[in-house]
């Protein structure tokens, strides 16, 4: 019996390629990955570190925009000039960052505008500001390391419905009176189960903030700045913050000997470090109504354990614990 080989027409084998090469997931080649490139929709894989050009302060390591999904690979993204440009930035809508470092710049990741970005296993550090969300709804930050950052570990301006789960923002010291994570102007936001430790001088800070859930943190050791010589607080809410809940948070100074003023503080009450430039730096605010403080723990602070400034109303204290603050466990101004 005689066998003769076969062969399928060419036309065929170009159309079996090509379905073959469409079943898989969009994935771009590590080395085509550079600096300054857009990653449209689709997977991405980075498998080299990149020092991007920092352009005077306007250069983008990488932009993500709606759908894209990067790997870092467990890989860093940096930028030529340190406290310049951004390092990675996410557009649009549904793209995701994942398994990597973004560092040495203004703003180590950018989400601007849009949203519903999902951010996990990353590290933003040595910048200014570790994650800026600026106008960005419906983001899930999750198990993130914004440590060793400038100013602020996450800066939220006017960005409503994000979750932030299981972060780590320690030592966040180095211009000026600065917060472990601000949310400025951003409503219905959850924090929980997350580390804020040795911020100079706020770790948690609400600034005209309002219906956000700030609950199961740990929020250490926030100092007074060198540069103003006013309090500083664990969780500082302030202007016309209302309706948030403060739940089950554990502050304290850890510190010998103690180096945080305030525990929680509603109102900046008798003066707190609040940032460079911000509403009411330094002074006490007014507004910060019906929110509910409970289940929370204060302990060893060098001045109150729970403060409420007059002109802040209708809160609620239920069920919270203070003992060896420094001035008053609770001092609550009508």
């Amino acid at each position: 019996m005689t066998f003769r080989k076969t062969t399928l027409p060419r036309r065929w084998a170009w159309a079996a390629l090509a379905a073959f090469a469409s079943a898989l997931p969009a994935r771009g080649a590590a080395s085509s990955i550079q600096c300054g490139d857009t990653l449209s929709a689709g997977a991405w894989l980075l498998e080299t570190d990149l020092v991007c050009p920092s352009n005077s302060g306007s250069g983008v390591g990488i932009t993500l925009q709606s759908g894209a999904a990067l790997d870092l690979g467990g890989h860093s993204v940096a930028m030529s000039i340190a406290g310049s440009g951004v390092s990675i930035e996410l557009t649009g809508t549904g793209a995701s960052l994942a398994h990597g470092t973004a560092k040495n710049a203004e703003r180590a990741i950018l989400l601007s505008g849009g949203g519903g970005h999902h951010l996990s296993d990353l590290r933003a550090t040595g910048s200014n500001i570790g994650i800026y969300l600026d106008h960005s709804d419906g983001n899930a930050i999750a198990t993130t390391d914004v440590s060793g950052n400038a100013v602020f570990g996450v800066s939220s301006d006017t960005s409503n419905g994000n979750h932030y789960d299981q972060l780590v923002a320690d030592d966040t010291n180095g211009i000026g009176p600065a917060a472990g994570i601000l949310l400025f102007a951003s409503n219905d936001n959850t924090l929980t189960r997350s580390e804020v430790l040795r911020s100079q001088c706020t770790g948690i800070r609400l600034v005209d903030a309002s219906r956000n859930t700030i609950a199961f943190n740990s929020v250490q050791d926030s100092f007074i700045s060198i540069f103003k010589d006013k309090p500083s607080v664990d969780i500082l809410v302030m202007g016309a913050s209302t309706h948030n809940l403060i739940l089950k948070n554990e502050v304290s100074a850890t510190a010998t000997p103690p180096v945080t003023s305030d525990g929680i503080n509603i109102g900046c009450k008798d003066g707190c470090n609040c940032g460079l430039g911000g509403p009411g730096i330094s002074e006490p605010t007014t507004g910060a109504t019906h929110n509910v403080v409970v289940g929370n723990t204060a302990d060893g602070e060098l001045r109150y354990g729970i403060a409420q400034a007059t002109g802040n109303p209708k809160n609620v204290y239920a069920a919270d614990e203070a003992s060896g603050n420094g001035t008053a466990n609770f001092a609550i101004d009508p």
